[in-house]
């Protein structure tokens, strides 16, 4: 998928550096209540790397090139699944290329 795509709206420069400092740069779309509620619900967490600060921009995802990775081992997951739809979830990765977007700058 594009990274480029993704709304990161309203996240700033200073959300990607908190993350990095208390999450190991990971943010949660998913339930901070903040931005499009639909890319919570697809992408949840994502890894946020912040490569300039003055312009906001940053890269997505790990070293691997995964966006992320989808493994239903949290056992919340597969009941929230479970919930959505019925039968057995799959695992899967989410490839991410080009992976570079922007965040706000205040």
């Amino acid at each position: 998928m594009d990274g480029g795509k993704i709304d990161l709206s309203p996240k700033t420069v200073q959300d990607v550096k908190d993350a990095a400092k208390n999450n190991n740069g990971y943010i949660d779309f998913f339930s901070d209540g903040r931005g499009d509620l639909n890319t919570g619900r697809v992408y949840g967490n994502i890894k946020v790397n912040l490569t300039n600060e003055r312009t906001g921009e940053v890269r997505l995802g790990g070293n691997n090139g995964l966006l992320d990775v989808h493994d239903f081992k949290n056992p919340v997951f597969k009941v929230v699944n479970d919930y959505l739809s019925s039968g057995t979830p799959k695992d899967f990765n989410i490839f991410c290329t080009p992976c570079n977007n922007k965040v706000g700058k205040k």
